[in-house]
């Protein structure tokens, strides 16, 4: 190899690992704010193909959730991943990952409204749901279930959902 190929080479692993850590964390900010606009986007298609009856968007929005993560285990782990601890550094990711979670709580809003979902406070009960399909999807993309056919994801994931709708229901 000549001096010019190895200077290239040295200059290209150089330049290609060298993040400092703001431009990392802006890199994971980015990537994670994709990451919840296309899961709000799943959500909103799922929402919308659902009958309209708040229990069958909530089951529709869990299978939903956990069909994106399987579907997207990098961008979920990013997304749900332990930065930034400053959300005003990040005001886009903030408001986005909040967006995100305030269409579960109008879900359970729309349902006690409508009085088909336990009375207490949405946000508590949007944590409950948000929890179980959470859990489920990290425990799918760990591989830590014997799933792994969208299709069988999909089964599995309706059959928690509907199971999560039974309990929260009246």
């Amino acid at each position: 190899m000549n001096t010019q190929m190895t200077q290239a080479k040295d200059q290209i692993s150089t330049t290609t690992f060298s993040f400092d850590v703001e431009d990392k964390e802006a890199l994971l900010a980015a990537v994670a704010k994709e990451g919840f606009l296309g899961l709000m986007q799943a959500l909103k298609v799922a929402m919308e193909q659902a009958p309209k009856h708040p229990l069958r968007r909530l089951e529709a929005c869990g299978v939903a959730y956990v069909q994106y993560a399987s579907k997207h285990p990098s961008n979920y782990r990013v997304m749900f991943g332990t930065f930034p601890s400053d959300s005003n550094k990040y005001p886009s990711l903030t408001e986005v990952s909040q967006q995100s979670f305030l269409g579960l709580v109008n879900i359970i809003v729309e349902g006690q409204a409508a009085g088909v979902i336990q009375s207490g406070e949405p946000r508590q009960m949007a944590w409950v749901a948000w929890s179980l399909v959470h859990g489920l999807a990290m425990l799918l993309i760990d591989g830590q279930l014997p799933l792994s056919k969208p299709d069988d994801i999909e089964i599995f994931a309706s059959f928690v959902t509907r199971k999560l709708v039974e309990g929260l229901g009246c």
